[in-house]
């Protein structure tokens, strides 16, 4: 075990290696041990164990707290503010009851959709930049792009009627 791995990373690498070993690794192993097994379990144990040194050390880095600057939900008030003063301004617009009802209601899902919107962009953007997210955040991202591609086809659709119809 060399001096950079985390403590408990051999232990789950032995683990890993009794349960379900990856079956690459192995055979990549295997072939740099010249078929010598003892070798080969070595040498998986310490890649294992670099492995999940890199993601315990990503997850410790994650329960850091961040600075504010870094927090995704700050990137969801510019977006919805903005929205917001659009359909504010969109349903003041509007002067007889049936249409101040339907710009109300596109403003429940407006704003919304917007701050959804910009949370992905800022999720996206740390996602790209940043390891430790990417590794702490991996089983998120699926959920978050779908979020990401309702919210932008709502703003899409809602803004392209706001703007088209916009009693000028």
């Amino acid at each position: 075990m060399t001096a950079q791995n985390h403590p408990q990373a051999r232990e789950l690498a032995e683990q890993a290696f009794a349960q379900d070993r990856d079956d690459i690794l192995w055979q990549r192993c295997l072939m740099m041990a010249d078929q010598d097994a003892d070798a080969a379990r070595a040498a998986y144990l310490e890649e294992a164990a670099a492995m999940f040194t890199a993601r315990l050390e990503a997850e410790a880095q994650a329960r850091r707290p961040d600075p504010a600057w870094k927090n995704p939900m700050l990137g969801a008030v510019l977006p919805a503010l903005i929205a917001l003063v659009i359909s504010f301004l969109f349903t003041l617009a509007q002067y007889p009851f049936p249409f101040v009802a339907w710009s109300v209601l596109m403003g429940i899902f407006f704003v919304p959709s917007a701050g959804i919107l910009g949370y992905v962009g800022v999720f996206a953007l740390r996602y790209r930049l940043e390891p430790g997210f990417r590794i702490v955040n991996r089983e998120r991202t699926e959920r978050i792009a779908v979020m990401g591609f309702i919210a932008l086809a709502l703003v899409g659709a809602i803004g392209t009627y706001k703007l088209v119809y916009w009693p000028y």
